[in-house]
């Protein structure tokens, strides 16, 4: 899946697109760059990892994760 940047969304879509990930069991990539994940969807997207063990490739460059928002992923990460 690849959310374009033309696509922007704010922080709450993206939330809610990321949780949908927790559900599908095929989906291989995500590329989700020029979108504000922010702290929350850091948190999301930490989420989904945990449970989905499809995903194999996640762009999130230029996504105003920061610290707050990428240590859940890296923590995520060191399970999945």
């Amino acid at each position: 899946l690849w959310a374009d940047e033309s696509d922007r969304v704010g922080e709450r879509a993206m939330v809610a697109m990321v949780d949908a990930v927790k559900m599908n069991s095929t989906l291989a990539s995500l590329f989700l760059t020029h979108h504000a994940l922010g702290e929350s969807g850091g948190r999301a997207i930490a989420d989904a990892l945990l449970v989905n063990s499809s995903l194999t490739c996640l762009g999130l460059s230029e996504t105003n994760l920061r610290e707050k928002g990428g240590m859940p992923i890296v923590a995520a990460l060191k399970t999945n």
